[in-house]
């Protein structure tokens, strides 16, 4: 599965938070069926990119595999475009996780890569709070327990 670091995160935060079902989304895009993959895949591979993944490929803001969509720049330390702000994002991941973009991993050695090496959350979300981020990071870590134990 070609996949952004920060969605399968994303994915594993809302698992943490006590979100099962994903539903379709109005703008096409498809996380929820990459989730249920996710959870039903025992011996999942991720594929690594900080380009459209599977879930951005069939979305209406993904133009030739940009997204053009927008963000609210005061929400989002002062970014404008959820393509540049994602790039940012997974950039971050990739660099405090020792990954490179096309590397491939099954889905549970990058949950215990998480639960290692994710440290501080603060430096890759920092238009966050640190409420937020300590929230996130929780649910992360349950996230990544509850993927691994099922």
């Amino acid at each position: 599965m070609r996949i952004k670091p920060h969605h399968f995160v994303d994915i594993l935060v809302a698992w943490g938070e006590g979100t099962r079902a994903f539903a379709p989304h109005p703008c096409g895009h498809m996380l929820h069926a990459v989730a249920e993959r996710a959870w039903r895949e025992r011996d999942l591979t991720l594929e690594f990119t900080a380009g459209a993944d599977e879930i951005c490929t069939p979305c209406m803001h993904n133009i030739g595999g940009a997204c053009d969509d927008g963000l609210d720049p005061a929400m989002h330390g002062g970014e404008a475009s959820k393509g540049a702000y994602n790039r940012a994002l997974d950039g971050r991941w990739m660099e405090r996780l020792g990954l490179a973009e096309g590397q491939k991993m099954r889905a549970e050695d990058y949950c215990l890569l998480l639960r290692d090496r994710s440290g501080d959350i603060g430096p890759i979300y920092p238009a966050q709070g640190n409420d937020e981020n300590e929230a996130r990071k929780k649910a992360l870590l349950k996230g990544v327990s509850e993927y691994l134990a099922r």
